[in-house]
């Protein structure tokens, strides 16, 4: 099974090493809404640290927000669920009030930010203290990699020897030629 969380290389194209927090999730973004061009190299490069790779240190800050970080996200997944059927409704019944549109649009809209008000009130009360944990220990975790980031990057020139990091990008000028 794919690690979701975790130290990676590569999330973004200017960030060697960052926290990655669903990396599935991203890999789907990439593929749908980042440059064709970029795409292969994005997916190629992108990847999770293997926990036993990274300094002492590391492991059991990853470890603790990993652990954090899953016990956020089933109430994400439970939000995302419940406000999907909100939006659906939503951009459906706008597409039929196209011609009356300004007229039907106000009640419709004040309609949808009530609900969606409603159900982010009831998220952020189940989940406020989880994700105050979460960030402290993201934070932690965070300085963490910044005072281990030479071995990060010696860790990064040994798993991923062909790749066109620069020190800032995966897209270097020599790359787009």
């Amino acid at each position: 099974m794919t690690q979701e969380f975790g130290i990676g290389f590569h999330c973004h194209h200017e960030v060697l090493v960052e926290v990655i927090e669903g990396l599935t999730e991203r890999e789907t973004y990439i593929k749908t809404a980042k440059p064709e061009a970029e795409r292969a190299l994005r997916l190629r490069l992108i990847a999770i640290i293997p926990d036993e790779r990274l300094p002492l240190e590391l492991q059991s800050l990853v470890s603790a927000a990993r652990a954090a970080w899953a016990k956020c996200k089933p109430l994400d997944d439970d939000y995302e669920a419940k406000r999907k059927p909100l939006d659906d409704d939503y951009w459906a019944k706008c597409k039929l009030l196209a011609d009356d549109y300004r007229a039907k649009r106000k009640l419709l809209d004040d309609d949808y930010e009530a609900k969606c008000k409603l159900l982010a009130d009831d998220y952020w009360a189940k989940c406020k203290a989880l994700y105050e944990d979460y960030e402290a220990k993201r934070k932690a975790l965070a300085k963490a990699v910044e005072r281990h980031m030479p071995e990060l990057v010696a860790l990064h020139a040994e798993l991923c020897p062909d790749c066109p990091w620069d020190g800032r990008t995966i897209f270097s000028l020599k790359e787009a030629v």
